[in-house]
C-alpha cells in the first residue's frame, strides 16, 4: 500500500517534527515530504511514508500555491518574523497597486541568494545553525 498524507503542519513544528511524528503514527520507518515549511508557517505539508517516498520526485516539479500575511516596514536579519529587527520604516506610500505589479514581475522561477538562516546544509551542517554562531557561510544562489 503506498500512503501518501496531507498533513496540516501546525506553527511551531518543523517539516521534520511531521515527518517524526508520522513515522510514529504509522509505524514507518521511511518518510519523506514536498518542500519545507519555516516553522512559523502552517500549511499542508504532502508527506510520503515507505514505499511512496520513490514518488516524491514526480510531484516535485508540480505548481505549488502560498497565502502569506506580510507587514510592510520592517526587516530582519532573518528575513522572517523571528529575527532581530534591523530597520523600521513607514510603509504607507506602499499600496495593493505596487504590491500587485511587485508579485506580477516575480512569477515563476526566479534565481534568489539563499538566506543563512536557511536549513540549507553546508558539509551536513545548516546554515541556520552557522549563522547563529555568528558565522557567515557562503551559500550558493538557488533556483526558487
Amino acid at each position: 500500500m503506498l500512503r501518501i498524507l496531507n498533513i496540516d503542519k501546525p506553527r511551531g513544528w518543523t517539516s521534520f517534527d511531521v515527518i517524526r511524528w508520522a513515522r510514529r503514527q504509522f509505524q514507518e520507518k521511511k518518510a519523506g515530504h514536498l518542500g519545507t515549511l519555516d516553522p512559523l508557517a502552517t500549511g499542508v505539508l504532502p508527506v510520503f511514508l515507505g514505499k511512496a517516498t520513490k514518488l516524491i520526485s514526480l510531484f516535485n516539479e508540480q505548481d505549488k500555491v502560498y497565502r502569506a500575511t506580510v507587514h510592510f516596514g520592517i526587516r530582519t536579519d532573518t528575513f522572517d518574523a523571528e529575527g532581530q529587527i534591523l530597520a523600521e520604516w513607514d510603509p504607507s506610500p506602499v499600496n495593493e497597486k505596487m504590491v500587485i505589479e511587485w508579485l506580477q514581475r516575480h512569477l515563476g522561477w526566479q534565481d534568489q541568494q539563499t538566506p543563512v538562516h536557511s536549513a540549507v546544509k553546508l558539509q551536513g551542517t545548516p546554515a541556520y545553525r552557522m549563522a547563529r554562531r555568528g558565522e557567515a557561510p557562503e551559500l550558493p544562489m538557488r533556483r526558487v
